[in-house]
């Protein structure tokens, strides 16, 4: 979550956020802090009368006092609907509208009474989810994957036959200030090509990024994969990433890297059957129960839900899980360690010691 502007009066703690989501859980969040009778900002479109009969779709901004909303968290969408509360030439006062709350999409958010949790909550989201960027690159094409936050999201493919290099220019300079690292990585020489190409084009990447105290070289590293895993998944692919001891090495400061590493020590447990200190899905509450529990891993999917009921359910038992001082550990499913959990109900966890 961006934070564009903050305008609070901190004597009435009234005023608004202008605010940018920019990943699902943005959205949850909002979910968290939006109420009946605030007042919400943003560019969205209305059909309107044009000469009494025919009706035309048009942009314009509108300003609405909220009456409900509902949150579409797997495609990252609040609906937040309410009556016109501020002029506007082509919508009468009072006229009912909904807006849509998109990632990548400014809005702002006007409370009378900002409470110092709901501020946080905001706070919290805006620390930035240490995402890297991870481009995979193949003889005719680049797959573009984004690994953070316990997920990994593939977000495009481009074409780069022919040496077609420009196209890497301009994603590296869109995300660049949005993540801790870009790498690229391959399992052919073409990588020497593109780091070339790139290392060339250093100024041109300066030029066209918001941020200029940003190191461009510094951000991106360059990883070359054996010859033998060309053919591979992308998902098998970004497995040896970012389990390989030396290579994991270079991010070793990621939360998600520890996870993955911890969840690659349950199983490690597992695959020898030194069972005796690994507990599943059903035992998990009993475990607890005792105060044995020591770690817990979830498979992102499990953890966080698309229904805000469930997802809120989860918040719930983590804040008991923190209490209890378990280490929690969250696994994309799009991990090959991400699928065996999974298989094995998407829960699982590592005692402090015996109980029964």
């Amino acid at each position: 979550m961006k934070i564009l502007n903050e305008s609070i009066d901190k004597k009435k703690s009234s005023g608004n956020f202008d605010l940018l989501p920019e990943c699902p859980d943005d959205i949850y969040e909002l979910s968290k802090i939006i109420v009946q009778n605030d007042k919400i900002k943003s560019y969205t479109h209305r059909k309107l009368s044009i000469d009494g009969r025919n009706q035309q779709k048009i942009g314009l901004i509108l300003t609405i006092k909220l009456e409900s909303f509902t949150a579409d968290l797997e495609n990252g969408i609040l609906y937040a609907k309410g009556k016109v509360c501020a002029e506007n030439e082509h919508v009468k006062l009072g006229s009912y509208h909904t807006l849509e709350i998109e990632l990548d999409k400014k809005f702002s958010l006007y409370k009378d009474n900002w409470s110092k949790s709901d501020i946080n909550i905001l706070k919290e989201a805006s620390k930035g989810s240490q995402n890297i960027l991870l481009i995979i690159i193949y003889e005719k094409d680049a797959v573009l994957c984004l690994v953070g936050k316990n997920r990994i999201k593939i977000i495009n493919k481009i074409d780069i036959k022919n040496k077609k290099f420009n196209n890497l220019i301009t994603i590296i300079s869109q995300n660049i200030d949005k993540v801790e690292f870009i790498i690229l990585c391959s399992a052919i020489n073409l990588l020497n090509d593109i780091k070339k190409f790139l290392l060339e084009n250093i100024e041109k990447i300066k030029k066209q990024i918001k941020n200029p105290k940003i190191n461009v070289k510094e951000k991106i590293l360059d990883i070359k994969i054996p010859s033998e895993m060309k053919n591979f998944t992308n998902k098998q692919i970004v497995n040896y990433i970012f389990t390989d001891v030396e290579i994991s090495k270079r991010f070793n400061n990621l939360k998600y890297i520890t996870d993955i590493k911890e969840m690659s020590n349950y199983f490690l447990l597992f695959d020898r059957g030194n069972m005796d200190y690994l507990v599943g899905k059903k035992e998990i509450r009993e475990s607890l129960d005792y105060g044995a529990l020591d770690k817990i891993f979830f498979t992102d999917e499990f953890y966080r839900p698309h229904e805000i009921e469930k997802r809120r359910k989860i918040e719930d038992f983590c804040k008991i899980l923190e209490i209890s001082r378990v280490k929690i550990f969250i696994i994309p499913v799009n991990h090959l360690l991400g699928e065996r959990l999974k298989e094995i109900g998407g829960v699982c966890g590592i005692l402090k010691f015996l109980y029964k």
